[in-house]
């Protein structure tokens, strides 16, 4: 939530997410903040002698630039700690542990994303306090280059499910084993939808006809099947 006092016409607010409470406050640079990629990915596949069909792939994570300035020159303040803060957001806090999250308030293209910090570009409008004994920086400029964090979500594979049955004609030493893909519980429909008592008599009865089940297969077989194949080809043979 954007916080009260701070004019977020003139200022990004960068708060992470880990619980730290090291809130950063910086200027806005010069120019806007702009996205840089991601939204929807659409590939066109080419067909021979037909109309190459539009494949949408999925989305990508926005990616955005965010222009930022970091400025006590006025005052004479340094903006040294500042400076280290939002350096120390791009690494991780400890072994096996993410970088921060991040949310950004401000003029943003973007509302209400969590991202995280890929990389800083340190520009060079700096200006040098040199008066003491240690050298500290007054300005600062700087762009941010963020991703949008999206979580990771796991993956339960494909469930098997039921399609049409199909019929089929034995042929000499094709046995229910070949055709339920060595699936049991396909051995167990197929033998079931046809009254057969022992399943090894099936492969001696060359041109029975059989109710074959047919299940989708698991997403080990389907990635190996398609594993080596460029899209083109995939589409040609399922249209």
């Amino acid at each position: 939530m954007p916080r009260e006092g701070i004019d977020y016409s003139q200022f990004y607010e960068i708060l992470p997410l880990d619980g730290s409470g090291d809130v950063v406050v910086a200027y806005r640079g010069d120019g806007a903040a702009t996205i840089t990629g991601g939204g929807g990915r659409w590939d066109t596949v080419q067909r021979p002698k037909r109309q190459s069909v539009t494949l949408w792939r999925g989305g990508d994570p926005y990616t955005m630039d965010i222009p930022i300035l970091f400025d006590g020159w006025m005052l004479g303040d340094s903006v040294e700690a500042a400076i280290a803060r939002v350096n120390q957001i791009r690494f991780s806090p400890g072994a096996l542990k993410e970088p921060p999250h991040l949310r950004i308030n401000g003029a943003l293209p973007v509302k209400g994303a969590t991202w995280v910090l890929a990389e800083i570009t340190w520009g060079n409008q700096v200006i040098w306090d040199t008066s003491g004994q240690k050298m500290f920086r007054l300005r600062q400029d700087a762009t941010l280059h963020v991703l949008q964090y999206v979580s990771e979500q796991a993956f339960k594979g494909v469930k098997e499910f039921k399609v049409n049955d199909k019929v089929v004609t034995v042929k000499d030493g094709q046995g229910i084993e070949h055709h339920s893909g060595g699936d049991t519980k396909t051995k167990k429909s197929i033998q079931k939808k046809n009254s057969i008592r022992d399943p090894k008599t099936v492969k001696n009865k060359k041109g029975q006809k059989l109710i074959v089940t047919q299940r989708a297969k698991n997403l080990d077989t389907i990635l190996r099947g398609i594993a080596g194949r460029s899209t083109g080809e995939i589409i040609n043979k399922i249209s």
